[in-house]
């Protein structure tokens, strides 16, 4: 966990397993400017921010990305699969996952498992590991699916 101050903030990327960062309290804000046109967006508890990654994507244009701290901060980087006690494969009874970061920020999990049983048991244990590391909001959807096929190379 690390505290910020109010004014500018350059984060920074301690480790190849941070996937990103949960803001905890307080606000920030992301502004990006190209040429004479800009955006704020505002950032506040529960938030999962990939400050690394780049907007421009696509853009011919320069982009300019700033982080500013409006109200003192408390900010975890997030690692859950080092606190859940999983390294480079899935927990026993999961055989697949996938995490991804969308166009929107937002994460995204992919899992096959097992059974049901399993998937739940999991994602009870996942539930505790965000209440410990102090996540805000709701908790995110899960959605069970029959797996009709699995594809390999």
């Amino acid at each position: 966990m690390e505290r910020l101050r109010t004014g500018k903030w350059e984060p920074v990327n301690r480790s190849p397993l941070e996937f990103g960062i949960v803001i905890l309290d307080g606000y920030l804000t992301r502004s990006v400017r190209m040429e004479r046109s800009g955006c704020s967006e505002l950032l506040g508890r529960g938030d999962l921010l990939h400050p690394w990654s780049s907007p421009e994507g696509d853009s011919s244009l320069p982009l300019e990305v700033e982080w500013s701290v409006l109200e003192p901060a408390r900010v975890a980087y997030e690692q859950m699969r080092e606190r859940l006690g999983v390294g480079d494969t899935p927990p026993p009874g999961g055989s697949f996952h996938v995490a991804a970061l969308g166009e929107d920020g937002k994460v995204r999990i992919v899992e096959v498992w097992d059974s049901r049983e399993q998937a739940e048991a999991w994602g009870e244990k996942v539930a505790a590991a965000r209440e410990e590391a102090g996540f805000g909001g709701r908790p995110p959807s899960i959605e069970y699916l029959e797996v009709h096929r699995i594809v390999q190379r």
